[in-house]
């Protein structure tokens, strides 16, 4: 029995692949030039990282947004949200609201870095444009094979500890 249990171990090991995770940054925007000069605007999003391949230009769509600007609240539902890449390195966001209301706004990634990225915007008063600031948190998601994992150590631990119990009529080596 406990090689049956080594075997179907090594063969989730072998067959597990690694672990998802979802991505999350906590960013903000400080107002460098226009009207909002001096005013700063908080967000945040996640995407899940197993959809990037690391090859080339990537934009991977976001799994949340939150954005709020000048007092509205913007979200996964009023723009195509992605986060952009080259070569596995994150570039920024790509997210852009053109309302005929008096906010317009977008979110530029890098062409190359992260440093590059920029945040511009319209309003009545005037263009203008921000500086971006992003703070990466990670939050992982266990894979379902990290928990099959988990369960089949703490199901062996507890019948090897059933084993080794005095009184227990299962295979006993003799002493002698």
């Amino acid at each position: 029995m406990n090689k049956a249990l080594l075997a179907l171990v090594v063969s989730v090991l072998a067959s597990a692949p690694a672990q998802a995770g979802v991505i999350g940054f906590d960013f903000t925007v400080d107002i460098d030039s226009g009207a909002l000069v001096g005013e700063t605007f908080t967000g945040s999003f996640s995407y899940d990282e197993t959809e990037v391949a690391g090859i080339a230009d990537e934009f991977v769509d976001l799994s949340s947004f939150d954005f709020n600007f000048q007092g509205l609240s913007f979200g996964l539902n009023d723009a195509v949200a992605e986060a952009a890449f080259f070569d596995g390195d994150f570039l920024g966001l790509s997210y852009s609201i053109d309302f005929p209301a008096p906010v317009s706004f977008s979110f530029v990634p890098g062409f190359f870095a992260l440093d590059e990225a920029l945040f511009a915007y319209e309003n009545p008063n005037g263009d203008g444009t921000g500086i971006i600031a992003f703070a990466p948190a990670r939050v992982s998601v266990p894979e379902p094979s990290t928990l099959l994992l988990l369960v089949i150590g703490l199901a062996a631990v507890f019948l090897s500890r059933i084993r080794m119990r005095p009184g227990h009529d299962g295979p006993r080596t003799s002493a002698t």
